[in-house]
């Protein structure tokens, strides 16, 4: 919101183009559960965030974050073949501005509550155990396509 935002509507004046020729799509991790689901949730999350945050590319996110010095420790634990130690350097507060963290069922309303009116879609990265099947899959993906519109 603070850094892609800004830098999408100022290239997409310079062209002369509107926010309407442009589609946001953001990649999302969801954390929902309880008791030990979520702990095994925010563990697969944690692991993925050391890893992503050990490059270079996503440096920027925890610069935005105020975690401009967690990048490089983590790509010396990851370099030192330690995953563990880096995985234990992720706080929760990090995992907590990353990630979509609700209770079960709650989750087409937090993900709209996050980046409704912000971005045209949300993809649901891995490894968001999310499952959904049939009916209730296509109601969902309906009003978190309706949220994020409003």
């Amino acid at each position: 919101e603070e850094t892609l935002l800004p830098a999408l509507h100022q290239g997409l004046a310079r062209t002369g183009r509107s926010r309407a020729a442009f589609r946001v799509e953001v990649p999302v991790w969801v954390i929902s559960g309880r008791g030990e689901a979520l702990a095994e949730q925010r563990a697969k999350v944690r692991r993925e965030i050391a890893f992503y945050g050990s490059t270079r590319t996503y440096r920027t996110v925890f610069e935005g974050l105020g975690r401009d010095d967690l990048p490089g420790k983590l790509h010396r634990c990851l370099a030192d073949g330690d995953s563990d130690g880096a995985s234990a350097l992720v706080p929760d507060e990090v995992i907590d501005a990353v990630a979509v963290v609700c209770d079960p069922g709650d989750e087409v309303e937090a993900l709209a509550a996050r980046y409704g009116g912000l971005v045209d879609a949300c993809i649901l990265w891995p490894p968001t155990p999310w499952p959904l099947a049939g009916l209730e899959a296509a109601q969902r993906v309906a009003r978190l396509s309706a949220l994020m519109s409003a």
